[in-house]
């Protein structure tokens, strides 16, 4: 009867989720990083942050992939941001999420790129972002970038730029930020994982 107990007990915590350092939020990935499935998902919704830890080889498994390396990524959009924090060898950035998505490399499970598009409420906060990204990330063309600031007020067209970012953090950031006068802004962040 013992026997049978154990092994009725064994099944119950093989199915168990941990969530490890509850006060950092949730992790029920593998070291730092939170889990990007539907359970992992659910708790980072719930808690409204996340964290990917790039200061190695980042693993689609480390993320809580499946078997065949999937992730669900996230588009919260219309609803409240995931705060996600990336953990770089030489500090952190802090993205207010609306979309999160990977890209795996296709032979083997190691995470290749992220793109992350985080929303603005109008010029003046596009503006105020960009320029704290890029003083965060490194990003050294400071004339190109307030060049393209300066036409974002009056504008009545749409406005779009791609800067090559930097990789101060230990990952590199690219920035494409978007302005489309009377409907949104946004930035897209296109992280490559270089290490």
């Amino acid at each position: 009867m013992r026997p049978a107990v154990w092994a009725l007990g064994l099944l119950l915590v093989a199915g168990c989720t941990v969530t490890v350092n509850p006060v950092d939020g949730p992790t029920t990935g593998t070291g730092e990083n939170s889990a990007f499935t539907e359970t992992g998902n659910e708790h980072i919704v719930s808690e409204g942050r996340a964290k990917i830890d790039l200061r190695g080889h980042l693993l689609s498994t480390d993320l809580g992939a499946d078997a065949e390396h999937r992730l669900q990524g996230f588009d919260v959009r219309g609803e409240d941001p995931i705060e996600l924090t990336l953990l770089g060898t030489n500090g952190n950035l802090v993205v207010q999420a609306d979309v999160i998505t990977f890209l795996v490399q296709s032979t083997g499970d190691r995470v290749t790129s992220m793109a992350l598009f985080e929303g603005q409420t109008d010029v003046e906060t596009l503006s105020t972002r960009m320029r704290e990204v890029a003083d965060t990330v490194g990003f050294t063309n400071d004339k190109a970038l307030e060049n393209w600031l300066s036409r974002l007020p009056g504008a009545t067209e749409k406005k779009e730029t791609y800067f090559n970012g930097g990789s101060a953090l230990g990952f590199t950031v690219d920035l494409h930020p978007y302005h489309r006068p009377g409907e949104y802004s946004l930035i897209e962040y296109d992280i490559s994982l270089d290490n």
